[in-house]
């Protein structure tokens, strides 16, 4: 019986901590802003919540969506498949866009469309790649050798026309060294 009693008591004294299974996505790593630090691209790193972005590089087609989330512990969650209205064009969420000429299932091409900060709401939405003619032009590259380069901008409401970092998270630097396709 005092044996049964310890095992109880130490059950409650040091309860299990429960920790969210981190289901696979085959983007992985950190992508870097000046302005909040990192950002994580899924939940391997740890946590209790299962997140992650996922791009469908075999389905062959020359767009594909990019679905799923990161998180960055100075502004929460970024949403790589946001609801419609889009504050200007492109009118669609992420989407990695193959090179053209390359092999249907290459990995090598650039994200295009909007993320969104989900706390900064208005002011929330990421441009991953500049329309043509924009005074700064900027993109988010994915290389064969499944690694980023590149930046996306997130300015507030005035995606384009000032870049001004005033009312969103500004440039965020998506380096080969931070993140990658592997999973």
């Amino acid at each position: 019986m005092k044996h049964l009693f310890l095992i109880i008591l130490a059950f409650l004294l040091f309860p299990a901590q429960s920790r969210a299974v981190c289901n696979y996505h085959n983007v992985s790593g950190y992508i870097w802003s000046g302005n909040t630090g990192w950002i994580s691209l899924n939940c391997r790193a740890g946590g209790t919540v299962d997140y992650g972005l996922d791009i469908n590089f075999e389905s062959g087609s020359p767009t594909v969506d990019v679905t799923g989330y990161a998180w960055s512990y100075g502004l929460g969650w970024l949403n790589f498949d946001p609801v419609i209205p889009y504050p200007a064009l492109p009118n669609y969420p992420a989407r990695f866009v193959r090179n053209e000429g390359e092999l249907p299932t290459t990995t090598a091409g650039v994200l295009k469309g909007w993320a969104k900060w989900v706390a900064l709401g208005d002011n929330g939405w990421m441009k991953l790649s500049s329309d043509d003619g924009a005074p700064i032009a900027y993109s988010v590259g994915i290389g064969a050798d499944r690694l980023f380069s590149g930046w996306s901008w997130n300015g507030g409401e005035d995606v384009d026309s000032d870049l001004k970092a005033e009312l969103g998270d500004g440039w965020v630097m998506w380096d080969s060294d931070g993140g990658d396709l592997g999973g």
